[in-house]
């Protein structure tokens, strides 16, 4: 399990939800337990179908998923979240697709692109910025 970073200041005072999405269950892990430590409310699963199955079951006031993933892709669960009317905040992650290219397949403005591998604090950051209403907060821009 992960080591949290120099830079972690304490649990931030958060209510928001967090819904985790990613195929490697490390990964994930590593995720969840530093938005967890970091104040947050978190649930996960492995791969997009479970995600929306957990979608389904509970709100969220953010999804944060990699985008391959088995049985349904990122981009394609953040089609079906937007079409089926729910709102949570959303960040992608890809370590294959180039931000600008991952950004042209995203069925709305407000998703936020991650470029992997980022670190636990570029993706506090990411969700604290996200949580917050700022709506350009991709990280790694990559040409």
């Amino acid at each position: 399990m992960s080591t949290l970073s120099p830079n972690y200041k304490g649990p931030a005072k958060s209510t928001a939800r967090i819904l985790v999405l990613d195929d490697d269950a490390e990964i994930r892990e590593i995720y969840v337990e530093f938005l967890v430590r970091s104040g947050y409310q978190v649930d996960a699963a492995a791969d997009g179908q479970a995600g929306w199955e957990a979608l389904q079951v509970r709100e969220y006031d953010l999804l944060i998923t990699d985008h391959e993933m088995p049985e349904l892709t990122g981009l394609e669960l953040v089609k079906k979240v937007c079409s089926s009317g729910m709102t949570p905040a959303i960040i992608i992650a890809s370590g294959s697709m180039s931000l600008r290219e991952l950004r042209q397949h995203l069925p709305t403005p407000t998703a936020v692109a991650l470029a992997k591998p980022f670190s636990p604090d570029e993706l506090l950051k990411t969700v604290q910025q996200v949580l917050c209403g700022n709506k350009n907060a991709d990280a790694h821009a990559t040409a």
